[in-house]
């Protein structure tokens, strides 16, 4: 039994119209990046929080915060659309969007503990980014793990997989998400595993197999299979893994089987790459610029500026703007201002 949610809505929102009634109560100076902070109350009861007025900027935007027991309640849509409505509120696009499936077991009955095991001893194998966190607890016989976390937290898609019964009994228990356990049938007497994806920003887009179309409307997270066909297509392209057996190469070993019926008519594909660097890319940015310096008294024009668009693509691919700027851009000004002015247009941070 896997039931697929919405766990975090965040709105970019244009405030220029803004509007707030009785039911917004301003909170304090604001935050750290906003200069207003105010919370929106149904019957004493916070929905939905929103700060606007960025300090940094004269546009006047904000972050629009639905809370999360709105997210499980039967008429989530409707207050959503009240609030934005009701605010003069224009939605931008999604900032940031939790999607998650919650189950007892894998496929075929494969607890989740087992499989970060099985993981741990590289009897599985990620496809992709591999890189990870995790918590648990070590035994006089053996170690319990609670908690595997894919990427960064900032990064484009975390994905996360833990013991949500556990962090429930530890750190908050949410009623109303145990009463959606209840409303599907879960045994919760027994432990729920989650499976989240994290998606903040836009970089995490996806296409309609059938039609090629992207769908960048907010008002899909009210559709609940979309929302259970983004989850798959998240599966297919952020957790897949395979069996090991030994051979070389990964793509073609067998691969994992860990929920049913993980069709979709989606896929999820990164807009702007979020590969990681490390000493070896370093090492390469390096060795481009010293092979630039030997060269450059006899390059022509047309030479220096492919040199230069091959650095900004490398650059652009390894996410490597901050790190360039602080070792090169000082000793090549002129080249390395345009490599840094061609990262910031193609969306760079």
């Amino acid at each position: 039994m896997l039931n697929i949610v919405v766990d975090w809505l965040t709105l970019f929102v244009d405030c220029e119209h803004l509007t707030l009634s009785k039911s917004w109560r301003e909170k304090g100076r604001g935050t750290q990046f906003y200069e207003h902070l105010t919370k929106y109350y149904i019957d004493g009861v916070e929905c939905a929080n929103l700060v606007y007025q960025p300090r940094s900027s004269q546009r006047n935007t904000g972050l629009l915060k639905i809370n999360n027991h709105i997210l499980y309640h039967f008429d989530f849509q409707n207050i959503t659309e009240k609030i934005i409505k009701e605010t003069n509120l224009k939605v931008i696009k999604i900032s940031r969007l939790d999607i998650c499936g919650d189950f007892h077991t894998f496929k075929f009955g494969l607890h989740p503990e087992r499989f970060i095991s099985k993981f741990f001893s590289c009897e599985y194998l990620k496809i992709g980014r591999s890189k990870f966190h995790t918590d648990g607890l070590q035994s006089s016989s053996n170690c319990i793990f609670q908690y595997l976390r894919f990427g960064n937290r900032n990064a484009a898609c975390t994905v996360y997989l833990y013991n949500k019964s556990l962090e429930m009994k530890e750190v908050k228990m949410k009623h109303y998400i145990v009463d959606s356990w209840n409303l599907t049938d879960y045994d919760v007497n027994k432990d729920v595993w989650r499976l989240e994806f994290s998606l903040k920003g836009s970089e995490i887009q996806f296409v309609n197999n059938e039609t090629g179309e992207v769908n960048t409307d907010y008002r899909s997270v009210y559709n609940k299979q979309y929302i259970v066909n983004q989850f798959f297509a998240l599966v297919n392209n952020q957790f897949r893994f395979v069996v090991n057996d030994g051979t070389k190469h990964r793509e073609r070993m067998k691969p994992l089987e860990l929920f049913n019926g993980n069709s979709t008519c989606l896929t999820a594909f990164n807009e702007r790459h979020s590969a990681e660097y490390g000493r070896a890319e370093k090492m390469l940015i390096g060795m481009a610029e010293r092979t630039f310096d030997e060269i450059r008294e006899r390059a022509n024009e047309s030479e220096i500026d492919y040199f230069t668009d091959t650095m900004t693509a490398v650059v652009n691919y390894y996410k490597m703007d901050n790190y360039y700027k602080s070792r090169f851009a000082n000793e090549h000004v002129n080249r390395g201002l345009k490599i840094l002015r061609d990262f910031e247009g193609s969306g760079g941070t």
